[in-house]
């Protein structure tokens, strides 16, 4: 029998509380190797990774999850993979996409046998391309697992049989981060000229341990409430742009806006010219206040901060 109990969450189930690690150094990877095995600290955990395959045979990014228990289990898995592919804008954009449509809907539900490790996933890097990924595993049960994320040569597997020896000379080195989640309220009047919030900037997340910060927080969720007031006697529009804030970025974005995904197109800032999308319209009846919910995060394969920034449009007929 499973003891089911409720990880901490917010309206749409995503977890404030839970570990989050980063493995993107190295980002060139050439051959087979244990990248973290974890005992889960807390009921979540999440996991961003970005890494290009620079030698001649393909590589596989495999994640296992052991139950270390005598008890039977589950966990709960959403997951978000892009690549392999030779544009690493569009490998963590894919991912980022993926992952957060997944977060929008029912995760995937994976038996955990008693005192055995069970595959969560299989995620192939051709040669000198990149993939990049994104997973959270929840558990569902009470008793202690253990997660493990290693780099595969599947035709001599027998080269990764000692991915459970310590070794100081590892090319794989992770960052771990207490923090995975970062809110904001913004109050947004019509009368005000514009807002801008930037995602990706200062404060950075920081490893505690290695004392590593991470610039541009990738993978760190933001979750941006804004509260818009029309304070004149005429209905208005308030408008969502996203802009690159970085000479010489190229980013893409999803956000989830109250329940429903927006996809932004590829944006540069080249030169002194710095490209925009309007990627969502609220209307404001006279007087009238809405809230509006942002949920984002930083992708890999992108050159954060980027700026939200919000206007008043034009008067709605």
């Amino acid at each position: 029998m499973f003891v089911f109990f409720v990880c901490p969450t917010f309206a749409d189930g995503l977890i404030v509380d839970e570990d989050f690690i980063v493995s993107n150094y190295p980002e060139s990877v050439f051959s087979p190797g244990l990248i973290f095995s974890r005992t889960m600290d807390k009921n979540s955990l999440r996991v961003l990774y970005h890494h290009k395959n620079v030698s001649d045979i393909p590589l596989y990014i495999v994640v296992l999850a052991q139950n270390l228990s005598s008890v039977n289990g589950s966990v709960s898995v959403y997951k978000g993979l892009g690549g392999s592919s030779e544009d690493v804008v569009f490998a963590g954009h894919k991912a980022a996409k993926e992952f957060m449509t997944h977060l929008n809907n029912d995760p995937e539900i994976i038996s955990l046998n008693s005192l055995s490790s069970t595959q969560i996933f299989v995620h192939k890097i051709k040669p000198n391309q990149t993939s990049s990924g994104l997973f959270r595993i929840q558990k569902n049960i009470n008793t202690p697992v253990n997660i493990k994320m290693m780099m595969v040569d599947l035709s001599h597997p027998q080269l990764s049989g000692f991915w459970d020896v310590s070794d100081i000379l590892s090319q794989f080195r992770v960052a771990n981060f207490t923090e995975s989640y970062r809110k904001k309220d913004i109050v947004f009047n019509c009368k005000d000229s514009i807002s801008l919030v930037e995602v990706g900037g200062r404060p950075y997340i920081q490893d505690p341990i290695l004392k590593y910060e991470l610039k541009g927080n990738y993978g760190l969720m933001y979750d941006l409430n804004y509260t818009l007031h029309n304070a004149y006697d005429s209905t208005k529009v308030v408008q969502f742009f996203f802009s690159p804030k970085v000479l010489g970025a190229v980013d893409r974005a999803v956000f989830l806006i109250d329940g429903d995904i927006k996809d932004v197109s590829t944006l540069s800032y080249k030169g002194r010219k710095v490209m925009m999308e309007l990627f969502h319209e609220v209307s404001l009846n006279a007087y009238e206040t809405k809230d509006v919910r942002l949920v984002t995060f930083p992708q890999s394969g992108c050159y954060y901060p980027i700026d939200v920034i919000v206007k008043t449009g034009e008067t709605v007929l």
